[in-house]
């Protein structure tokens, strides 16, 4: 699980034998653990792509990358 923000997992998860990606707001656990809430949002692989694209399309065109760079991360 990729966590952003202290508060919100990215994760992949089969069900019914496909793959999807979760985003979700997380809480801490007694053990002190990350568990995902049930508010979040649920991806097909396809569906994420759209999306990111969109955000991206969205970040760029109101300038708000202007001079960053964005690099992958891994964990």
């Amino acid at each position: 699980m990729k966590v952003v923000s202290n508060n919100i997992g990215i994760y992949m998860e089969e069900y019914k034998g496909k793959q999807y990606l979760h985003v979700r707001k997380q809480y801490r656990n007694d053990d002190g653990e990350l568990k995902p809430t049930r508010k979040g949002i649920t991806l097909s692989p396809e569906q994420a792509l759209e999306c990111f694209q969109a955000v991206f399309d969205v970040l760029s065109d109101s300038g708000a990358l202007k001079g960053e760079a964005i690099e992958k991360t891994t964990d």
